[in-house]
This record gives structure tokens, C-alpha cells and sequence, in this order.
């Protein structure tokens, strides 16, 4: 299997989703970040005392790499869901009439 595409593929996509960078979720926007690093020969290390210090100073944000959340920096505002093909980032939302209760 060391030279099938398939199974390099399969590879390919399974480290690129481990290594991408997520941004606007806190502090931390890769798994590295927290201690979490592919070797030369492929495999994954855990660096124990830096996922540790993460995870005593910032546990909330380390969850944030492995959902999907959002927050609202306007307290009129609320995050409610998202789907399969939201994006992550930060955007500007434009409120031009304030909301009305139908009769």
C-alpha cells in the first residue's frame, strides 16, 4: 500500500485537516499551538506540558479547535448555528431596521 494513491490521498487530507490553521475561534488556531505536531516519520506527538499549560490557562479556546462555535461581539446580537459549508472567520453583520413581532 506504500505506493497507492488512494491511501496517500487518504494521508494527504487526514494531515492537512490535523495541521490547518482556524482563525477567529480564541487563542489558539492550531493544534501545534497546544502541543499537538506531526514527526518526520509521520506520526503524532503530544508535547504533554505544553497541552497541559494550554489546558489550565485557556481550556475554553482549546475546545474551540475541535467544534464548530461562534460568538457575537455585540450583545444584541446572537450566534445560533452554522452549516456544512460555513466558513470560518469573522464577519460584519449590518443591521439596517430594527426586528418587528408580527400581530
Amino acid at each position: 500500500m506504500l505506493g497507492d494513491a488512494t491511501t496517500r490521498s487518504i494521508s494527504t487530507q487526514i494531515r492537512s485537516a490535523l495541521t490547518r490553521t482556524v482563525t477567529g475561534v480564541g487563542d489558539f488556531n492550531s493544534l501545534s499551538q497546544i502541543g499537538v505536531a506531526f514527526q518526520r516519520d509521520g506520526s503524532l506527538a503530544v508535547d504533554s506540558t505544553k497541552l497541559k499549560d494550554a489546558i489550565s490557562t485557556n481550556f475554553d479556546d482549546i475546545a474551540k479547535l475541535f467544534s464548530a462555535v461562534g460568538t457575537a461581539t455585540d450583545s444584541g446580537v446572537s450566534y445560533v448555528t452554522q452549516g456544512a459549508k460555513t466558513q470560518s472567520g469573522n464577519y460584519s453583520v449590518n443591521i439596517t431596521q430594527a426586528a418587528s413581532v408580527a400581530p
